[in-house]
């Protein structure tokens, strides 16, 4: 008898009388932030322009064209602008005002992962935006900061207000005018610089991380004997009798991988030689122990570093299993074989994270040769042929 809330007729409302809404949870969130002392304004009030973008019917993706922002380009305070698709279905030119977003503009997930906010840095270009983006723009004159205004939204008690709104069976979402409702806690504007000021800081270190990943990159790509003439849809090998293993199925040795590996001048070693340790990690329940440890999944895998915030999970008895400075992470386990390394996550940080079972770590021995020449081979078009040969 304990799972209901018993809710006063004055908190009810008509257009919500579901009872996720009227849960414990988010009638607490709502008291703190309606009893904290800070002026709370719905986000239209703060807004010259607040509204939802449009997906075309039929439309066709491709590498050309204007950019179409979706729900997986937002995640807290970072905007995904390489993973963002283009189409020439759409013309940036013939856009209203109204459905363009451009640097400045605040942007919020309103299905599938909803509640997510982000703000587009300096230097991009204008973009189209789906139906399942929110955006947000702040009159010129307005005292208030988008980045303290999108980090709200990406904070503990921003984010449950997000998910009080949720509706929806399959696929969770949020309505537009629920959206538009939405009260944003104003501590004074010098504050709100202030913390404005470290997700912008935040920005600029990413942005110069990937200009120092891509010079990397390039650097070793050079080192790296050409992949461009391979042809690797053939289908036919023969295989060398020191190549072979204890694997004697065909996928396991990719003719163009044979192809590469023969080509005269040109030292290979097999990774194992190459390695300190290479093993997969350790899923452990999540707790709220004070003694409870950072883990990350599949999830926190990106194209260059890791990403979003850790789980607290258990500590395990044996700390063999957690990460060092210059390790490399790929997925080794997923329902789509398309996501197995497809990404090479480097851990830059001085601080261990525990991996979960299904993200395999790569200790290059840097006696040998840097961990980013290893990662760089990797996410050559032959690297992952050879990790995906593997499965």
């Amino acid at each position: 008898m304990g799972g209901y809330t018993r809710v006063d007729i004055n908190t009810l409302t008509e257009s919500r009388l579901d009872s996720a809404y009227y849960s414990q949870r988010f009638l607490k969130n709502e008291s703190i932030l309606e009893n904290c002392g800070l002026k709370r304004i719905p986000i239209a009030k703060l807004s010259a322009l607040c509204n939802c973008g449009a997906t075309p019917k039929n439309v066709v993706y491709g590498s050309a064209g204007t950019g179409l922002i979706r729900t997986s380009d937002v995640r807290p305070n970072v905007f995904h602008a390489d993973d963002v698709v283009r189409t020439e279905d759409i013309s940036i030119l013939a856009l209203r005002s109204s459905v363009k977003a451009t640097s400045g503009d605040l942007l919020y997930t309103m299905s599938g992962t909803i509640g997510y906010a982000c703000v587009i840095p300096e230097g991009h270009e204008e973009y189209s935006f789906s139906n399942t983006i929110a955006r947000v723009r702040l009159p010129e004159e307005s005292e208030n900061d988008t980045h303290y205004i999108a980090a709200f939204f990406n904070s503990f008690y921003g984010y449950e207000q997000s998910l009080r709104l949720t509706s929806g069976g399959i696929q969770g979402h949020v309505m537009p005018n629920p959206f538009k409702a939405l009260k944003i806690s104003l501590v004074h504007p010098y504050a709100q610089k202030y913390i404005g000021n470290k997700v912008r800081q935040a920005e600029r270190l990413r942005a110069w991380a990937k200009r120092v990943e891509e010079e990397v990159n390039g650097f070793h790509l050079q080192l790296i004997p050409d992949q461009s003439k391979l042809d690797f849809s053939r289908k036919t090998r023969l295989v060398s009798q020191t190549r072979m293993t204890d694997r004697f199925d065909a996928h396991f040795y990719p003719g163009v991988v044979e192809d590469y590996l023969s080509a005269k001048g040109c030292v290979f070693k097999q990774l194992g030689n190459l390695t300190a340790k290479v093993f997969n990690g350790q899923t452990q329940d999540e707790t709220q122990d004070p003694t409870a440890v950072d883990q990350i999944t599949v999830t926190h895998l990106s194209k260059v570093y890791i990403k979003g915030q850790p789980r607290c999970v258990n500590k395990p008895g044996s700390n063999e299993k957690f990460t060092q400075k210059h390790d490399l992470l790929i997925c080794n386990a997923a329902h789509n074989k398309s996501y197995i390394g497809r990404d090479v996550t480097y851990y830059h940080a001085d601080r261990p994270v525990l991996p979960s079972t299904e993200v395999m770590v790569i200790r290059v021995d840097r006696e040998q040769l840097p961990a980013s020449f290893v990662r760089t081979y990797l996410l050559t078009r032959l690297g992952f042929v050879q990790i995906q040969s593997t499965i």
